[in-house]
């Protein structure tokens, strides 16, 4: 995300997407009653007659939307907002219409931003924060390909060897293995990390190197599925280079939170944890992207900010997030234990 203009009298940001993770960011900026600008297109009204015989043409027409509703899914290449023009041509001002963000979109925002808006709103113009990476976790009879993103793990497909099971083929080839795996993961502009157990991993990132392919590395894990992702992003060994990325982040703060919570030092759900926050016994307010969209979400974060507890906002998307949202959505570490 690129920020173009900041008018900080009129609590303005012009800013251009230039990915699909700005869209996850858009979602937790964007709430109802907010104002868009955005180029959007419009259908030209036309006779009867000329639209049965043709579709009729678009055209291009800026407007200000009072924000209503906005309509995102994971991994979609597309983010919705609908609402009310307040600006605009003539004949649209008052009337429902819809914006739809994608990449290379310029759009404005006008809100009352709270610490937390701006503080995504900066990291997803921080380049540490939207790396993506492709990770491979394979072995001798399958490969499953996943991305990386910050806000989460996407499987993107399987690749089966063909050398044993009710897959195997009489005319096995590692070379023919990998040269399939190579057509999923070349797709996507990203550095690619090889995950799993034994020794095709080595022989694959080899073969990629020979190939010119950005790869970060060969490393060990027991299992070929999203958890060899997760053991990887949490290992000793790629502290550094994933320590910054968001979903690194919640699985860190979860984990925190667990420990806290065996040693009741946690407390969790939406009662327990607002009243432990009220009374400033939280160090650490941790709730899901769910709830921080909610207006219950934006109450809870101004009282963090005035009694110092620390924000963390976790995403669904990911299995730290879930995790959250089994315990309600809501969960805190206690500086001390209310009495």
């Amino acid at each position: 995300m690129r920020i173009l203009e900041e008018d900080l009298r009129n609590s303005t940001y012009r800013i251009r997407v230039e990915s699909l993770d700005d869209l996850w960011y858009l979602r937790n900026i964007l709430s109802e009653g907010d104002t868009v600008s955005a180029v959007t297109l419009r259908r030209v009204e036309e006779s009867a007659d000329v639209q049965r015989s043709r579709e009729r043409e678009r055209i291009p027409i800026t407007i200000k939307l009072r924000v209503e509703k906005i309509e995102f899914q994971d991994f979609d290449n597309r983010l919705r907002i609908l609402g009310t023009v307040i600006e605009g041509p003539e004949d649209t001002r008052g009337k429902h219409q819809s914006i739809t963000v994608t990449v290379d979109s310029e759009i404005s925002i006008t809100k009352i931003w709270q610490e937390e808006h701006i503080r995504m709103l900066k990291e997803a113009t921080d380049e540490r924060f939207v790396t993506i990476y492709t990770a491979v976790a394979m072995d001798e009879d399958e490969a499953q390909v996943f991305l990386i993103h910050p806000y989460g793990v996407q499987q993107i497909g399987t690749v089966f060897s063909g050398r044993s099971g009710k897959y195997a083929e009489s005319n096995y080839s590692e070379t023919s293995y990998f040269e399939q795996i190579i057509n999923v993961v070349k797709n996507y502009q990203s550095r690619i990390i090889v995950l799993g157990p034994g020794f095709a991993r080595d022989r694959f990132a080899t073969y990629c190197k020979q190939k010119g392919l950005s790869i970060i590395g060969s490393f060990p894990a027991n299992r070929t599925d999203s958890g060899a992702v997760y053991e990887f992003i949490t290992s000793a060994d790629v502290e550094k280079l994933l320590s910054e990325e968001r979903i690194a982040r919640d699985k860190e703060v979860v984990d925190e939170f667990l420990i806290a919570l065996r040693k009741d030092m946690a407390v969790y759900g939406r009662d327990q944890t607002t009243s432990a926050l009220e009374n400033g016994a939280l160090s650490d307010l941790i709730i899901t992207d769910e709830v921080f969209r909610t207006d219950e979400g934006r109450k809870l974060l101004g009282t963090a900010e005035s009694v110092g507890t620390k924000i963390h906002i976790v995403s669904v998307s990911n299995d730290p997030g879930q995790m959250v949202k089994k315990f309600g959505g809501f969960a805190g570490i206690l500086r001390y234990r209310p009495q």
